[in-house]
């Protein structure tokens, strides 16, 4: 048996990508290779394309939406064309897709493609997007198996019951009278350790890394913990949090300085110093291990000695979501921090030399002008290192996305999902008249990114004199991918 699972494309369609292996899909093609080591399986990142980098400031989003939404309906796009070639030339016999919310139609079009190139081929559909809104993803005829919740155990259990789908716990399919069928959910795998580490040496998906030319321009993403137990509206994550051992993270990073010479680490758990006992004892042995890395943590969620033995242990970047400068939004959101803390955390980072990137959402549906440009002022306030700033998105699975349905402003079934991406100008769901609300969200968003590009030309000086061949060698390998970063090194118009 044959098994393809896909990244569909999405950053690619602005002119952006994805340089790292996807983690959940490496997830699950590890298990697989674990448990059924007579399937053959690969790891395609369509959101990754060589003569690419990560765009340098999410703005992008909004100026090139309807570039993104003209490549996607495109059949003859170049991206489609190098999908299409990838799904024939492997003949996958089962053929796996992952579906966050923003690149749910990507992911239905690489069903298309799928369906057309490999009629017999069982089409699988899984991820976040999915899992909350199964039926949407089974509209589709080019879909056969929607999977529910995480895909190690439930993909690698269809993979052997592919003539009985009642079988396998966690899925959604068609059932013969054209209905959507369920079977019993399955249970959350609370020991998280036993998941093989993520680590997949793809054939078709091949990164700049693996030759271990440059290994200190490159950063290698890590999830020590599944969930976070917050309730903030905008947000979908599971609200169960299940950790990895220190030992076991540390497995994975000693497996990656070894297969590829990286050193440099990025956590991506919603809340990495969620538990800070653990942390520091990460936090103890990454220091025997000469690595750098950077994590996402809330500001109320560090103190003195945490990040002491942080920055002991390699830390150098630290991600906090402040969200916004408004208190009837902090209220309304749910976040429970106060500008205090948020003053507090920084002020704390950049004590040990910790670089500080904030997160920032405007355009909630009961914001005013006033509500939003207090986010814009306190992003001049705050001595950040860099920033992004979001556009309200309200996600399927979360409690904003289900006020805005019983309101009435959403109906499910009748979404344009194209739509819906932290930088859509679409996701107007106020009082505000759409023209109105657009030249608003434009302005802020102009204003914000003159204070991002000051700060990013400031940290980079940073780096160059901290680092000075390890930024030129990073500069250059960018630059030389896409010549067009030199813009913004030039004055900005007026």
């Amino acid at each position: 048996m044959k098994v393809l699972l896909i990244h569909p494309p999405w950053l690619r369609f602005f002119d952006s990508c994805l340089m790292v292996p996807p983690i959940a899909l490496n997830y699950i093609a590890a298990y697989v290779r674990k448990n059924l080591p007579a399937v053959k399986i690969e790891v395609y990142n369509a959101d990754f394309f060589e003569g690419t980098v990560p765009s340098m400031a999410n703005d992008v989003f909004t100026s090139k939406h309807e570039q993104y939404r003209n490549r996607l309906n495109q059949p003859e796009d170049q991206v489609w064309q190098e999908v299409r070639r990838v799904i024939r030339e492997y003949a996958p016999d089962v053929i796996g897709v992952s579906a966050m919310t923003a690149s749910f139609p990507s992911a239905l079009k690489v069903a298309a493609i799928a369906r057309e190139t490999c009629p017999e081929a069982l089409i699988v559909l899984g991820g976040r997007h999915v899992t909350a809104l199964p039926q949407e993803a089974l509209a589709s005829e080019d879909v056969d198996i929607a999977v529910l919740g995480e895909g190690e155990e439930t993909f690698c259990e269809l993979l052997q019951n592919l003539n009985n789908f009642e079988s396998v716990r966690g899925i959604a399919f068609r059932s013969s009278d054209g209905g959507v069928q369920f079977t019993p959910p399955r249970p959350k795998h609370i020991a998280i350790d036993d998941f093989p580490i993520p680590i997949i040496d793809s054939e078709i998906s091949r990164y700049p890394f693996e030759d271990k030319k440059n290994p200190d321009i490159f950063t290698w993403s890590v999830l020590t913990a599944r969930g976070c137990p917050f309730h903030c509206v905008y947000c979908a994550s599971d609200k169960t949090v299940r950790f990895r051992s220190a030992e076991n993270v540390l497995e994975e990073i000693r497996a990656v300085k070894a297969a590829y010479g990286i050193t440099r680490f990025c956590f991506e758990d919603d809340t990495f110093s969620l538990k800070k006992d653990r942390m520091e004892q990460m936090c103890r042995l990454f220091a025997l291990e000469n690595i750098q890395w950077a994590c996402v943590t809330r500001v109320d969620c560090l103190d003195e000695s945490a990040v002491v033995q942080m920055k002991r242990s390699g830390c150098t970047q630290v991600f906090i979501g402040i969200e916004t400068g408004s208190e009837k939004t902090m209220r309304t959101i749910n976040k429970n921090i106060s500008l205090k803390q948020v003053k507090k955390a920084i002020e704390l980072l950049h004590k040990h030399n910790i670089v500080v990137i904030g997160f920032f959402i405007i355009g909630f549906h009961w914001e005013t002008s006033s509500d939003m440009q207090a986010t814009i002022d306190l992003i001049k306030t705050l001595p950040l290192d860099s920033f992004q700033l979001n556009i309200a998105t309200p996600l399927p699975d979360t409690v904003l996305f289900t006020d805005l349905v019983k309101s009435g402003k959403l109906t499910p079934g009748k979404i344009d999902w194209s739509q819906f991406h932290q930088g859509s100008l679409k996701m107007n769901f106020s009082p505000f008249p759409q023209l109105e609300w657009e030249e608003m969200i434009k302005g802020f968003q102009q204003q914000a990114f003159r204070i991002l590009k000051k700060k990013l030309l400031i940290t980079m000086l940073r780096r160059f004199v901290k680092e000075p061949i390890v930024f030129l060698k990073k500069a250059f390998s960018r630059i030389c991918r896409n010549p067009r970063l030199l813009s913004w090194f030039l004055p900005m118009k007026p």
